[in-house]
């Protein structure tokens, strides 16, 4: 597993924070020359789900970077998730179930560099 809320709070920039309820599931990963991606399957207070997406190169966020965000009407399975994003992914998820310090991060009792 390699991510960090930074990473997550870069990625959720395009999304408004208050509208994420919590984060259910988190994967990312390092590649080559210091780039990486991931994503996070948030649910929102709407009571709809979110898988959002993001990368960076080697330079890291603000220089060359992205974020892909899906709607979902239902909870996903992440086995579902994994086929409609593979494209992200060289290897395949390694889902954290959960991740406290995102949701902590989402409650503002850390920030996004803690």
């Amino acid at each position: 597993m390699s991510y960090t809320v930074y990473d997550f709070a870069e990625s959720l920039k395009q999304s408004k924070r208050k509208d994420v309820k919590r984060v259910a599931a988190a994967w990312g990963q390092n590649g080559s020359c210091a780039e990486w991606d991931g994503g996070f399957l948030c649910e929102m207070a709407d009571g709809k789900w979110m898988y959002l997406t993001g990368w960076c190169d080697s330079t890291g966020w603000g220089c060359q970077d992205g974020i892909d965000v899906k709607m979902y009407d239902i909870q996903p399975d992440l086995e579902s998730i994994d086929r409609d994003v593979s494209k992200y992914s060289e290897g395949g998820e390694n889902w954290e179930l959960d991740p406290v310090d995102l949701n902590r991060f989402l409650r503002g009792e850390i920030g996004e560099l803690d």
